[in-house]
């Protein structure tokens, strides 16, 4: 019995003011997104904002970020690219809770003649329990205050009447690495999978030169590729956190301080993978973009598999996906 093929393609189809993608296997949709050109923040987008207020009933804080609506953050969003403000109000309040241990200390021992040994045992112990105190949502208040700048990252875009989603756990996604600006941390994904190749992705990955508290987390399309690969991956990831943080020196809140890349751009960063067959695209522009980002990410050899569709029949047309879009998004999905 012979083996079943499977196909994958990538569709694109590229207008004036919006973009959409598909993702197709053997001709069926398998992924779809559209992008629209407007002034509202994306998800990935990297922001200068300013707390406007913080709400104790939704452990939150509404940011501006120059949208149309204040971002909501979560508390619990808001340590990540701040940890040396929080260590700052740990500290303050350990010296503070210290004074006080002392002045105990010194009072009861000249009172009970306790020795002191007994009392430096006492503070050791205090040490202790204050080095394990976690910051609490009651604390939020006391570090962050309205008015106060925040460099934050949007997670989801606005939608109706709501604001964008960010957060301070800022992530640059690449063609091969994930940099982390406030974390340490040095992983692989969790789909690559073989024991061997990861033990080597992650030889490569520790060998990387990483600015001191920056961590990178290897994604899929890493896997096989040299360590050259990460290598131009992860300059090209400092250049745009550099330029971030040049911005975030001239410019006051709220403004937009890194865009994240157009669908064109993000087609080739996210989705291109060895198991695609083809790309076709009915616009001239995008097919040269997409070929000189494959260049420069050290692809060139696939880009043969883009092609330039200029079909009289809209390309969506052509390869049945419209008929598709309109059975998934109608009220009433047939399921297998």
């Amino acid at each position: 019995m012979e083996a079943q093929t499977t196909r994958k393609e990538i569709i694109l189809n590229c207008e004036k003011m919006e973009r959409r993608f598909v993702l197709m296997h053997n001709s069926r949709l398998e992924e779809y997104q559209i992008e629209r050109d407007d002034d509202s923040p994306k998800a990935g987008d990297i922001c200068l904002g300013r707390i406007v207020n913080l709400d104790p009933l939704l452990q939150a804080a509404f940011v501006d970020i120059g949208a149309a609506k204040n971002a909501f953050l979560h508390y619990s969003d808001m340590l990540p690219g701040y940890s040396d403000l929080a260590e700052k109000y740990q500290l303050d309040i350990a010296e503070k809770e210290q004074g006080n241990l002392d002045r105990t200390m010194d009072e009861d021992g000249k009172a009970s003649g306790v020795g002191e040994a007994a009392a430096a045992n006492s503070r050791a112990v205090a040490e202790s329990r204050r080095r394990r105190r976690k910051i609490r949502p009651e604390d939020i208040p006391n570090i962050f205050r309205p008015g106060m700048e925040l460099l934050v990252q949007v997670v989801k875009a606005p939608i109706s009447t709501k604001g964008a989603r960010i957060t301070t756990d800022i992530s640059l996604p690449g063609r091969y690495l994930v940099l982390m600006p406030y974390h340490q941390h040095r992983g692989l994904s969790t789909r690559i999978e073989g024991a061997p190749e990861r033990e080597r992705l992650r030889k490569i990955i520790s060998e990387l030169e990483l600015p001191e508290g920056m961590g990178v987390i290897c994604r899929t399309v890493g896997e096989g590729r040299k360590a050259a690969f990460f290598k131009r991956d992860l300059k090209l990831l400092l250049d745009y956190w550099n330029g971030i943080a040049q911005e975030m020196e001239k410019r006051k809140a709220p403004c937009t301080l890194f865009t994240e890349p157009n669908l064109v751009d993000r087609t080739v960063r996210d989705f291109l993978t060895e198991d695609i067959d083809g790309i076709v695209v009915d616009n001239a522009e995008a097919r040269a973009r997409i070929i000189a980002i494959m260049r420069r990410i050290g692809v060139p050899k696939m880009a043969n598999k883009v092609k330039f569709y200029n079909g009289i029949e809209p390309i969506f047309d052509y390869y049945h996906i419209n008929e598709q879009l309109k059975s998934v998004f109608q009220r009433e999905v047939k399921l297998p």
